[in-house]
């Protein structure tokens, strides 16, 4: 695929540069696919990297009950199946589309002929491998230390952005809430009941409102 038909735009939220996306855009495929569409199935074997060119992706693990824990979320810009690309084992997690995505992808032979050329891709690469694990470290910390609340809590505040006289973080489902933060659906459901009565948040269609400053402990 072209460059064009990646968009231009692409080079401001990407942390390669102009050639090296052009370089590495020449060699991939260009898939789309519908939110909630699999792009990769953990323990699969194929090695191939994605760069998203539109759209967003949540990273997941799920067991064999069908329970499903969030690991994260990338958007416009960013690349994932790098761990399996540099280091040839299975998936360690599954992929899929959280909105309508376009994606950029590369098989590991494109990958190494253009990583000769520009040997900057591969340290961008494992740079994001090590953020990729800086996050899931501090993911596990929360998993260990904080109680259902205090998840719910972190993950409220680590969207936010301040307006006026008070934050806003983006609107998620009691599901998705319950994904991230690794509790029941039920659970959940009650910490936020709890919040909106005492006048602690205000769920709109779009956002969750903090209205003022959620408590330390709960």
């Amino acid at each position: 695929m072209k460059f064009e038909e990646g968009t231009a735009a692409l080079v401001s939220d990407s942390a390669f540069s102009q050639d090296e996306l052009e370089a590495l855009l020449t060699v991939a495929r260009d898939c789309r696919y519908k939110r909630g569409e699999n792009i990769i199935e953990k323990n699969a074997l194929d090695t191939d990297l994605y760069l998203i060119l539109e759209g967003r992706v949540r990273a997941y693990c799920a067991n064999d009950d069908g329970r499903e824990l969030t690991l994260g979320y990338q958007s416009t810009g960013a690349f994932f199946g790098e761990m399996a690309l540099l280091s040839g084992l299975p998936r360690s997690a599954s992929v899929e589309a959280a909105e309508a995505t376009r994606l950029a992808r590369i098989d590991a032979s494109g990958f190494e002929a253009t990583a000769s050329a520009h040997p900057n891709i591969r340290r961008i690469l494992m740079n994001g491998l090590i953020d990729r694990v800086g996050e899931l470290t501090n993911r596990v910390e929360s998993q260990a230390f904080l109680n259902v609340y205090g998840r719910i809590r972190a993950l409220l505040l680590r969207d936010a952005q301040p307006i006026e006289d008070y934050q806003s973080s983006p609107k998620m489902t009691q599901q998705s809430i319950a994904n991230e933060v690794g509790a029941s659906r039920e659970m959940v459901s009650k910490v936020m009941t709890q919040l909106r009565q005492g006048g602690y948040i205000e769920v709109s269609t779009d956002s969750i409102k903090i209205c003022k400053s959620l408590p330390a402990g709960w």
